[in-house]
């Protein structure tokens, strides 16, 4: 019978390696090595006994080494520019979850275009958002560009159709009797908003001041919301195609005692993982953006790549709902 004080007498003085494991279990390192990895040329009786020494030591697979064995580092970079938007998490979460099914980690790296100034991280393949930062050009058939407008360069993008979601909003907004619709949208809408002929035979003004494009900064958001409602005539109905735009416009409007629904028709973005705008009163109708499928998606393409997918690059387009609520009665409520 081993004692807790022989037990403790056995463990090693320093990071416990596969070599400490195989001689613990009493076999040799490529048998400790097939057990830690599940292979089959090993006995029942040998793996239970070689994962046990593994748990009472303490071991833990080096990773690094690993990926030096197998001249792989079963890493993906997500390059983003920021954590700052909502619609940016979602998505490394979608990416992550279907990574993780793959046997793939997900490594963040946040303002990409740092690492073209120092040290970086070897990966597999990159997921960035929207266009690559210039030290990954020379590779991008190991690259996935998410969320951008689409790419000069060859290479896999994936994202959602913002430009059709936003004329389905304005369509719907329409269809409900609105006539001088106000837009805000961002800049990555592409190609550039214009009204199309159902809009134009509905009636809806064509002021070119109703539409404004903006950042994701919150000051860029509040003066194209206060360049609208500073028109005269304001407009009837407000289409917000902007994950964080919405509720920064929000707050806004009740700050000036906007009940939207009621004095001002309303639709906003959301992130469909989350249906916030189910939650607020009244319910908002919303345009929900299928976020983690965009960063699953995205992921299954990089795999694919790495895995001798030589077919050429694809446009991956993950489709918007527009869900209606009580945000958008019709002006004559």
């Amino acid at each position: 019978m081993v004692t807790s004080t022989q037990e403790e007498s056995e463990k090693v003085d320093h990071r416990p390696t596969l070599h400490d494991v195989a001689r613990a279990a009493d076999v040799s390192i490529m048998t400790a090595s097939r057990a830690l990895n599940g292979q089959a040329r090993v006995s029942a009786e040998t793996r239970e006994r070689v994962l046990s020494e593994a748990a009472r030591l303490g071991y833990r697979p080096s990773f690094s080494a690993r990926a030096l064995r197998a001249r792989e580092s079963q890493l993906l970079g997500f390059r983003a520019p920021n954590l700052m938007l909502p619609v940016h998490v979602e998505i490394i979460q979608g990416a992550r979850d279907y990574a993780s099914q793959e046997g793939y980690r997900l490594l963040l790296e946040v303002d990409p275009d740092e690492s073209a100034s120092g040290d970086t991280f070897t990966t597999d393949g990159d997921l960035v958002m929207g266009e690559p930062p210039a030290f990954l050009r020379p590779s991008l058939a190991r690259c996935v560009s998410l969320m951008g407008r689409p790419s000069a360069y060859d290479i896999d993008a994936c994202g959602t159709n913002l430009a059709e979601a936003t004329l389905d909003a304005l369509h719907h907004l329409a269809d409900k009797g609105y006539r001088r619709i106000g837009l805000l949208h961002h800049a990555l809408i592409s190609p550039a908003f214009s009204p199309s002929q159902r809009l134009i035979d509905s009636g809806c003004d064509q002021d070119p001041e109703l539409i404004q494009v903006v950042s994701n900064d919150k000051s860029s958001v509040l003066e194209g919301l206060s360049r609208l409602m500073s028109l005269d005539p304001r407009p009837d109905a407000i289409a917000v195609v902007h994950v964080v735009g919405t509720p920064h416009v929000l707050r806004e409007l009740h700050r000036h005692h906007f009940v939207i629904g009621r004095d001002i028709g309303f639709v906003g973005t959301e992130v469909s993982s989350s249906e916030w705008g189910d939650l607020i009163a009244p319910r908002m109708t919303a345009i929900q953006v299928p976020a983690r499928q965009v960063g699953a998606e995205g992921a299954a393409r990089l795999i694919a790549r790495l895995r001798g997918d030589r077919s050429p690059a694809r446009q991956i387009t993950i489709p918007t709902m527009l869900i209606e609520r009580e945000s958008t009665p019709g002006p004559w409520r």
